[in-house]
């Protein structure tokens, strides 16, 4: 979520897993545990990208999380 706030654009599957140093199994499994509690916005089309919800996004940056 924390990757998700910083962009100012959604992300696709594969530049998440660039910026995260996760295997794969536990990045997927990570988000598809954030999808099914309704924290990340998926948007189609080509190429499926995802994004925090806005009032998400700013929680995270008043956290001050790096």
């Amino acid at each position: 979520m924390v990757k998700l706030s910083q962009s100012s654009k959604p992300l696709s599957k594969n530049q998440l897993k660039q910026d995260l140093d996760l295997s794969l199994m536990d990045f997927l499994n990570g988000l598809e545990s954030l999808n099914r509690r309704n924290l990340l916005k998926t948007i189609g089309g080509e190429t499926v990208v995802f994004d925090c919800f806005g009032l998400l996004r700013e929680y995270i940056i008043n956290l001050g999380i790096n």
